[in-house]
């Protein structure tokens, strides 16, 4: 089936990287291993940088914090086939450019976000909100080092007071327009306090990731990273497609 993006293995592949390069500002790429840096902020400062996956869903896994919660064998064979069909859907577009941005390797943010939430970018959003706020600055700095490494620790805070709120974070991290940003992180913030316990909490993620890569869609062609021109139609159809068949999420038999 012909698709309008392109399919990546992996948010540090290749030719992701050679994307990155594109979307964001003062990043370079060197040697045989393309380490990727990035330069940030009034001091100048470089920083080892990867590519990260924004938002990880995989439906029916019984070994995900959040895909655990649909019972594929509480479900009739109707309904697995709709959630199989819905789960290639998602799994598309979480290998698209959509769903790919950078973090930090030192200090470690990229495990941060996967610790604190099971890789939730809703609940990731809410923990930089209360560091960014001065609510609560020791989740963060305190999750990013296993070995409780003071180094790291500073490292990860010279990284973050490149931005001076979460807002700008948001923003520059997954390039999203001033307004969006504030829109993606007042969605955030309401879900993101919260555990995903049942159906309800699923699908009601799945629609804030459907929202998040319709406003990197409209950024991305906005700064010519992405120029679909008819295919651009496509994504708007399977975003439709995916809203609707969220709707009609199947619910279990019990």
């Amino acid at each position: 089936m012909s698709r309008p993006l392109t399919e990546f293995k992996s948010d540090r592949d290749n030719d992701v990287k050679d994307l990155y390069e594109k979307i964001y500002p003062n990043i370079s790429i060197s040697g045989i291993r393309r380490i990727m840096t990035i330069v940030l902020g009034d001091s100048k400062k470089t920083f080892v940088v990867n590519g990260d996956q924004c938002i990880n869903l995989k439906l029916g896994n019984a070994y995900d914090g959040i895909g655990s919660i649909t019972n594929l064998e509480k479900l009739s064979e109707d309904s697995v086939k709709k959630i199989e069909e819905l789960n290639l859907l998602i799994d598309y577009y979480s290998h698209t450019i959509l769903n790919y941005s950078i973090l930090p390797v030192t200090g470690g943010l990229n495990n941060i976000k996967w610790r604190l939430g099971s890789d939730r970018i809703d609940t990731f959003i809410f923990v930089l909100d209360q560091y960014y706020k001065n609510i609560n600055r020791a989740i963060i700095l305190n999750s990013g080092s296993s070995n409780g490494d003071v180094e790291t620790r500073k490292k990860l805070e010279s990284f973050l007071s490149s931005f001076g709120s979460v807002e700008e974070f948001v923003s520059f991290i997954y390039r999203l327009d001033p307004d969006d940003s504030k829109k993606f992180i007042k969605d955030s913030l309401g879900s993101g306090s919260e555990p995903i316990l049942d159906i309800k909490g699923l699908c009601q993620y799945m629609e804030l990731a459907v929202d998040f890569w319709e406003l990197r869609l409209e950024s991305m062609q906005k700064s010519g990273v992405l120029r679909l021109k008819s295919g651009k139609e496509k994504v708007e159809k399977d975003f439709e497609l995916l809203r609707d068949s969220i709707k009609k999420f199947p619910i279990s038999k019990n």
